[in-house]
């Protein structure tokens, strides 16, 4: 299960969306990539989207797939989306992202939240697993140093297995 847009911390509200399938705000699919609503994504050594993984700078939280300027979706599943094979010259199916350090996001983790130093608090910082989809509890620190992909503002209100958290390792003020 992806994120979900909580709310923002910006008092003029909003997200910060960028997206498209060329110039400054490219954010092309990689060829075959599975992409669903919610994902943790960053751009790969080709300047293309993919999963963020675990650890390191991310660009953000995908909030729609589009080509040609409208949403698609796959018929099957209508948040995820399967890119074709050739993707990034052919179709140029493209994501919009949030990429913004003030939207918070509430995910799933691949544990019970607060075990690791009191995760499900604010202030902790944790990483993604793999997949992207989930927070991995067991990276939670509170240890400035070591940092981590997101920083926590607590647990989800109305599901206390998710935590709410924001972009803390942007890639757009880090290098990639």
């Amino acid at each position: 299960m992806a994120a979900k847009f909580y709310g923002t911390l910006d008092p003029n509200g909003g997200q910060t969306l960028i997206g498209g399938d060329s110039g400054l705000h490219q954010t092309i699919l990689n060829n075959s990539a599975v992409i669903t609503l919610g994902d943790a994504v960053k751009t790969d050594a080709n300047g293309n989207i993919v999963l963020a993984g675990a650890g390191g700078p991310f660009l953000g939280f995908v909030t729609d797939i589009l080509k040609n300027g409208a949403s698609i979706r796959d018929a099957a599943s209508l948040d995820t989306y399967t890119a074709e094979s050739d993707n990034e010259t052919v179709d140029k199916v493209y994501c919009m992202v949030d990429v913004s350090r003030k939207s918070l996001w509430s995910l799933p983790q691949d544990g019970t939240a607060g075990t690791t130093v009191n995760s499900n608090e604010r202030g902790a910082y944790i990483d993604f697993v793999a997949a992207s989809d989930e927070l991995d509890e067991d990276t939670a620190t509170r240890t400035r140093a070591t940092s981590g992909q997101c920083t926590t503002f607590g647990a989800d209100q109305d599901d206390s297995t998710r935590l709410v958290v924001a972009i803390n390792e942007s890639e757009l003020i880090s290098a990639i």
